[in-house]
Protein backbone atom coordinates (compact mmCIF):
# COMPACT_ATOMS: atom_id res chain seq x y z
CA UNK A 1 0.00 0.00 0.00
CA UNK A 2 2.72 2.09 0.76
CA UNK A 3 4.01 2.70 -2.51
CA UNK A 4 0.34 4.17 -3.80
CA UNK A 5 0.92 7.43 -1.92
CA UNK A 6 4.96 7.53 -1.87
CA UNK A 7 5.12 7.09 -5.72
CA UNK A 8 2.06 7.03 -7.63
CA UNK A 9 0.22 9.48 -5.57
CA UNK A 10 2.64 11.85 -4.17
CA UNK A 11 2.35 10.92 -1.03
CA UNK A 12 -1.77 12.05 -0.40
CA UNK A 13 -2.95 12.56 2.95
CA UNK A 14 -6.47 11.38 1.35
CA UNK A 15 -6.57 9.07 -1.61
CA UNK A 16 -10.02 8.10 -2.77
CA UNK A 17 -11.01 4.36 -3.92
CA UNK A 18 -10.81 5.25 -7.51
CA UNK A 19 -7.46 7.04 -7.58
CA UNK A 20 -6.39 3.31 -5.56
CA UNK A 21 -8.31 1.49 -8.49
CA UNK A 22 -6.03 3.25 -10.97
CA UNK A 23 -2.89 3.30 -8.90
CA UNK A 24 -3.44 -0.73 -9.09
CA UNK A 25 -4.51 -1.11 -12.98
CA UNK A 26 -1.35 -2.45 -13.83
CA UNK A 27 -2.70 -5.73 -11.78
CA UNK A 28 -4.38 -8.48 -13.00
CA UNK A 29 -6.60 -8.91 -9.48
CA UNK A 30 -6.42 -5.07 -9.15
CA UNK A 31 -10.39 -5.36 -8.00
CA UNK A 32 -9.63 -8.32 -5.30
CA UNK A 33 -6.59 -6.31 -3.81
CA UNK A 34 -8.65 -3.28 -3.51
CA UNK A 35 -11.26 -5.03 -1.70
CA UNK A 36 -8.56 -6.90 1.01
CA UNK A 37 -7.22 -3.27 1.46
CA UNK A 38 -10.69 -2.15 2.21
CA UNK A 39 -12.05 -4.92 4.42
CA UNK A 40 -9.43 -7.29 5.81
CA UNK A 41 -7.34 -3.99 7.24
CA UNK A 42 -3.93 -5.61 5.91
CA UNK A 43 -2.20 -2.11 4.83
CA UNK A 44 0.81 -0.85 6.68
CA UNK A 45 0.43 2.55 7.55
CA UNK A 46 -2.57 3.26 5.85
CA UNK A 47 -6.34 3.19 6.98
CA UNK A 48 -9.74 3.10 4.91
CA UNK A 49 -12.53 5.43 5.64
CA UNK A 50 -16.14 3.74 4.69
CA UNK A 51 -17.89 7.08 4.99
CA UNK A 52 -15.47 9.00 2.29
CA UNK A 53 -14.40 5.69 0.58
CA UNK A 54 -10.89 6.57 0.78
CA UNK A 55 -7.32 5.92 2.33
CA UNK A 56 -5.67 7.95 4.79
CA UNK A 57 -2.50 7.81 6.39
CA UNK A 58 -2.25 6.94 9.04
CA UNK A 59 1.15 9.52 10.38
CA UNK A 60 -0.96 12.48 10.36
CA UNK A 61 -3.59 13.92 11.37
CA UNK A 62 -6.23 14.40 9.24
CA UNK A 63 -9.53 17.16 9.54
CA UNK A 64 -12.32 13.88 9.42
CA UNK A 65 -14.57 16.85 10.21
CA UNK A 66 -13.68 18.82 6.83
CA UNK A 67 -14.53 15.38 4.64
CA UNK A 68 -17.56 14.99 7.24
CA UNK A 69 -16.27 11.79 8.53
CA UNK A 70 -15.15 10.21 11.65
CA UNK A 71 -12.07 8.90 12.11
CA UNK A 72 -12.35 4.76 12.48
CA UNK A 73 -11.38 2.59 14.69
CA UNK A 74 -10.34 -0.64 14.30
CA UNK A 75 -13.19 -3.25 15.14
CA UNK A 76 -13.14 -5.21 18.06
CA UNK A 77 -13.91 -8.74 18.00
CA UNK A 78 -14.92 -10.97 21.07
CA UNK A 79 -12.80 -14.35 20.99
CA UNK A 80 -13.32 -17.28 22.98
CA UNK A 81 -11.57 -16.00 25.84
CA UNK A 82 -13.72 -12.66 26.12
CA UNK A 83 -16.70 -14.44 25.32
CA UNK A 84 -16.05 -16.39 28.83
CA UNK A 85 -15.52 -13.01 30.13
CA UNK A 86 -18.66 -11.93 28.73
CA UNK A 87 -20.56 -15.13 30.11
CA UNK A 88 -19.53 -14.31 33.82
CA UNK A 89 -19.99 -10.65 33.40
CA UNK A 90 -23.98 -11.53 32.64
CA UNK A 91 -24.45 -14.13 35.17
CA UNK A 92 -22.69 -11.59 37.65
CA UNK A 93 -25.08 -9.20 36.86
CA UNK A 94 -28.27 -11.02 36.52
CA UNK A 95 -27.41 -11.84 40.14
CA UNK A 96 -27.33 -8.54 41.03
CA UNK A 97 -30.91 -7.86 40.09
CA UNK A 98 -32.06 -3.96 39.65
CA UNK A 99 -28.72 -2.93 41.58
CA UNK A 100 -26.52 -0.91 39.18
CA UNK A 101 -23.21 -2.60 39.06
CA UNK A 102 -19.74 -0.46 38.49
CA UNK A 103 -16.84 -2.11 37.19
CA UNK A 104 -14.58 -1.42 40.07
CA UNK A 105 -17.58 -4.34 41.75
CA UNK A 106 -17.41 -6.05 38.90
CA UNK A 107 -13.75 -6.98 39.29
CA UNK A 108 -14.17 -7.63 42.91
CA UNK A 109 -16.53 -10.35 42.54
CA UNK A 110 -16.05 -12.13 39.14
CA UNK A 111 -12.47 -13.32 38.03
CA UNK A 112 -11.42 -11.41 35.39
CA UNK A 113 -8.25 -11.32 34.08
CA UNK A 114 -8.72 -8.32 31.34
CA UNK A 115 -7.82 -4.96 31.84
CA UNK A 116 -10.68 -1.89 32.27
CA UNK A 117 -10.84 -0.96 28.69
CA UNK A 118 -11.42 -4.42 27.30
CA UNK A 119 -13.83 -4.94 29.80
CA UNK A 120 -15.74 -2.00 28.98
CA UNK A 121 -15.31 -3.36 25.36
CA UNK A 122 -17.10 -6.45 25.95
CA UNK A 123 -20.02 -4.54 27.90
CA UNK A 124 -20.13 -2.16 24.99
CA UNK A 125 -20.54 -5.63 22.39
CA UNK A 126 -23.36 -7.14 24.87
CA UNK A 127 -26.64 -6.16 24.04
CA UNK A 128 -28.14 -8.16 27.03
CA UNK A 129 -25.66 -5.17 29.38
CA UNK A 130 -27.43 -1.46 29.97
CA UNK A 131 -25.43 1.24 31.35
CA UNK A 132 -27.94 2.63 33.86
CA UNK A 133 -25.59 5.27 35.30
CA UNK A 134 -22.38 6.53 34.32
CA UNK A 135 -20.23 3.21 34.55
CA UNK A 136 -23.01 1.61 36.19
CA UNK A 137 -24.56 -1.27 35.02
CA UNK A 138 -27.66 -4.04 35.29
CA UNK A 139 -28.35 -6.83 33.25
CA UNK A 140 -31.30 -6.41 30.65
CA UNK A 141 -33.10 -9.50 31.78
CA UNK A 142 -33.67 -8.08 34.99
CA UNK A 143 -36.49 -5.29 33.91
CA UNK A 144 -39.58 -6.00 34.48
CA UNK A 145 -41.85 -5.58 31.05
CA UNK A 146 -38.62 -4.15 29.12
CA UNK A 147 -40.14 -5.23 25.79
CA UNK A 148 -43.61 -4.11 26.31
CA UNK A 149 -42.30 -0.43 27.04
CA UNK A 150 -40.12 -0.23 24.08
CA UNK A 151 -43.55 -0.08 21.98
CA UNK A 152 -44.71 2.92 23.79
CA UNK A 153 -40.63 4.42 24.51
CA UNK A 154 -40.68 4.46 20.06
CA UNK A 155 -43.79 5.83 19.44
CA UNK A 156 -43.26 8.67 22.20
CA UNK A 157 -40.06 9.67 20.35
CA UNK A 158 -41.53 9.92 17.16
CA UNK A 159 -44.04 11.44 18.29
CA UNK A 160 -41.33 14.07 20.02
CA UNK A 161 -39.55 13.94 17.00
CA UNK A 162 -42.10 15.15 14.25
CA UNK A 163 -43.00 18.05 16.76
CA UNK A 164 -39.42 19.27 17.65
CA UNK A 165 -38.22 18.93 13.79
CA UNK A 166 -35.90 15.63 14.48
CA UNK A 167 -34.88 16.27 18.22
CA UNK A 168 -35.67 15.96 21.63
CA UNK A 169 -34.25 15.50 25.12
CA UNK A 170 -34.81 13.60 27.92
CA UNK A 171 -36.94 16.10 30.38
CA UNK A 172 -39.68 15.71 27.45
CA UNK A 173 -39.17 12.08 27.50
CA UNK A 174 -39.24 11.67 31.15
CA UNK A 175 -42.61 13.94 31.60
CA UNK A 176 -44.25 11.39 29.10
CA UNK A 177 -42.99 8.34 30.74
CA UNK A 178 -44.34 9.22 34.03
CA UNK A 179 -47.93 9.29 32.07
CA UNK A 180 -47.60 6.65 29.74
CA UNK A 181 -45.49 4.00 31.39
CA UNK A 182 -45.67 4.66 35.13
CA UNK A 183 -46.49 1.07 36.13
CA UNK A 184 -43.19 0.16 34.32
CA UNK A 185 -41.08 3.24 36.24
CA UNK A 186 -42.92 1.84 39.74
CA UNK A 187 -42.30 -1.99 39.26
CA UNK A 188 -38.70 -1.41 38.08
CA UNK A 189 -38.26 1.46 40.57
CA UNK A 190 -37.04 4.04 37.61
CA UNK A 191 -37.80 7.32 39.47
CA UNK A 192 -35.62 10.20 37.87
CA UNK A 193 -35.32 11.17 33.79
CA UNK A 194 -31.48 9.55 33.50
CA UNK A 195 -32.73 6.08 34.36
CA UNK A 196 -35.76 6.74 31.40
CA UNK A 197 -33.01 8.56 29.07
CA UNK A 198 -30.42 5.41 29.42
CA UNK A 199 -33.27 2.60 28.97
CA UNK A 200 -34.19 4.50 25.67
CA UNK A 201 -30.58 5.09 25.13
CA UNK A 202 -30.24 1.30 25.09
CA UNK A 203 -32.84 0.48 23.00
CA UNK A 204 -32.71 2.57 20.21
CA UNK A 205 -28.68 3.24 20.11
CA UNK A 206 -27.19 0.47 21.86
CA UNK A 207 -29.52 -2.54 20.85
CA UNK A 208 -30.94 -0.81 17.97
CA UNK A 209 -35.03 -1.83 18.06
CA UNK A 210 -37.02 -1.27 15.18
CA UNK A 211 -34.03 -0.89 13.12
CA UNK A 212 -33.31 2.56 15.10
CA UNK A 213 -30.33 4.25 15.46
CA UNK A 214 -30.95 7.34 17.77
CA UNK A 215 -28.11 10.04 18.52
CA UNK A 216 -27.74 10.39 22.67
CA UNK A 217 -25.50 12.86 23.35
CA UNK A 218 -24.42 14.84 26.68
CA UNK A 219 -26.94 12.52 28.58
CA UNK A 220 -29.97 15.08 27.62
CA UNK A 221 -30.20 15.44 23.83
CA UNK A 222 -31.84 12.59 21.40
CA UNK A 223 -31.78 13.09 17.59
CA UNK A 224 -33.61 11.08 15.16
CA UNK A 225 -30.61 11.35 13.16
CA UNK A 226 -27.52 13.12 12.72
CA UNK A 227 -28.17 16.90 12.38
CA UNK A 228 -26.38 19.55 10.24
CA UNK A 229 -26.03 21.53 13.26
CA UNK A 230 -24.16 21.10 16.85
CA UNK A 231 -25.26 18.37 18.77
CA UNK A 232 -25.31 20.70 22.19
CA UNK A 233 -27.26 22.86 23.67
CA UNK A 234 -26.28 25.88 21.08
CA UNK A 235 -27.52 23.45 18.25
CA UNK A 236 -30.90 23.31 20.12
CA UNK A 237 -31.53 27.18 19.27
CA UNK A 238 -29.98 26.72 15.81
CA UNK A 239 -32.31 23.76 14.81
CA UNK A 240 -34.80 27.03 16.08
CA UNK A 241 -33.56 29.32 13.77
CA UNK A 242 -33.28 27.00 11.08
CA UNK A 243 -36.74 27.04 11.00
CA UNK A 244 -37.39 30.37 11.08
CA UNK A 245 -35.51 31.28 7.92
CA UNK A 246 -32.57 32.21 10.35
CA UNK A 247 -33.78 35.07 11.62
CA UNK A 248 -35.07 34.58 15.88
CA UNK A 249 -35.90 36.94 18.31
CA UNK A 250 -36.22 36.12 22.11
CA UNK A 251 -39.63 35.67 22.58
CA UNK A 252 -39.27 32.77 20.40
CA UNK A 253 -36.62 31.24 22.20
CA UNK A 254 -38.03 31.28 25.23
CA UNK A 255 -41.15 29.76 24.13
CA UNK A 256 -39.43 27.01 22.21
CA UNK A 257 -37.02 26.37 24.75
CA UNK A 258 -40.12 26.32 27.57
CA UNK A 259 -41.96 23.57 25.39
CA UNK A 260 -38.50 21.80 25.33
CA UNK A 261 -38.51 21.71 29.26
CA UNK A 262 -35.44 24.13 29.30
CA UNK A 263 -34.64 26.72 31.24
CA UNK A 264 -34.41 29.72 28.73
CA UNK A 265 -31.95 31.77 30.42
CA UNK A 266 -29.64 28.94 30.51
CA UNK A 267 -29.53 28.05 27.05
CA UNK A 268 -30.44 31.90 25.71
CA UNK A 269 -26.95 33.32 27.40
CA UNK A 270 -25.04 30.74 24.78
CA UNK A 271 -26.28 33.49 22.23
CA UNK A 272 -24.43 36.24 23.99
CA UNK A 273 -21.26 34.45 24.84
CA UNK A 274 -18.76 37.10 22.70
CA UNK A 275 -15.88 33.71 22.15
CA UNK A 276 -18.77 32.27 19.86
CA UNK A 277 -20.10 33.46 16.48
CA UNK A 278 -22.73 31.54 15.94
CA UNK A 279 -25.28 34.03 16.42
CA UNK A 280 -25.17 37.83 15.47
CA UNK A 281 -27.54 40.46 16.84
CA UNK A 282 -29.75 42.61 14.50
CA UNK A 283 -30.86 44.16 17.71
CA UNK A 284 -31.32 44.08 21.28
CA UNK A 285 -33.94 41.25 20.97
CA UNK A 286 -33.43 39.51 17.67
Amino acid sequence: MAFLFSETADRKEILSSDETKDCLSDFEYADQLLYILKNENLSQGYAYNRTIDAFYREDLIIDFEKYQAEKPEKEFILNEKYLHVQSQLQEYLLSKGLTPTNIDDIYTYVEINVSSGILRKIIQKTNNIIEYDKGFYIHRDTITDLDESAEVLYKTLLFQFNEFNGYTNSHLLFDAARIDLSLFMNDNNFKDEYSVYSIARHLFSKEHYMDCNFLFTEDLHIYREKPNYPMNNTGVLVNLAMQKGGIITRQECESYLENLKFSPNVLIHAIHDTDDSTFYFYNENT
